[in-house]
């Protein structure tokens, strides 16, 4: 029997705004809300997923690290090497414990665009922070010319961090 991949993510926004009490006694108020939730079911097509990967790791201060798309991350049960084709969610996690932002880009070299837009574009995390992004469709992994993450972690101290990948394998 193949092995199957149920993903949900989601999203949960609640805020209320309160006013200052009148002197009629009565805080005017307003709230808005949002309960977004993205599944992915077994499969290798839109709104599918077959792999998932995590890397939960440090980086020492004012250093990066390429992670590799394709060969860099480990089935869970298998323990083999997952070989990304299509990214559908990445995760990215600077807990609050750190004190250094986390930057996520493509690599220098052989770089994965996929949601940056181009090879120049950075996302940066500051501690106590994580960025979600998703494409249901996929952004294309192109093994040795598109498959490296690059993460740099700022001058100051050591940087934990938990990276999540949700994706296909075809």
């Amino acid at each position: 029997m193949a092995a199957t991949l149920e993903t949900t993510i989601r999203l949960v926004l609640q805020a209320i705004l309160t006013g200052d009490v009148p002197d009629n006694g009565s805080a005017p108020s307003s709230s808005i809300s949002l309960d977004q939730t993205l599944t992915y079911h077994t499969g290798v097509a839109t709104q599918q997923a077959n792999r998932v990967g995590s890397d939960n790791n440090t980086l020492a201060t004012a250093t990066a690290a390429d992670l590799n798309l394709t060969t860099g991350f480990v089935d869970p049960i298998t323990k083999v090497a997952i070989p990304f084709l299509k990214i559908k969610a990445i995760i990215l996690v600077n807990p609050a414990a750190n004190t250094t932002n986390l930057t996520i880009k493509p690599g220098a070299a052989n770089g994965f665009v996929g949601p940056f837009g181009a090879a120049t574009h950075t996302l940066t995390v500051k501690p106590g922070n994580f960025i979600v992004l998703t494409d249901s469709a996929g952004w294309p992994v192109v093994a040795s010319t598109g498959d490296l993450i690059n993460l740099a972690n700022s001058a100051g101290a050591t940087a934990a961090y938990s990276l999540y990948l949700i994706g296909t394998d075809a």
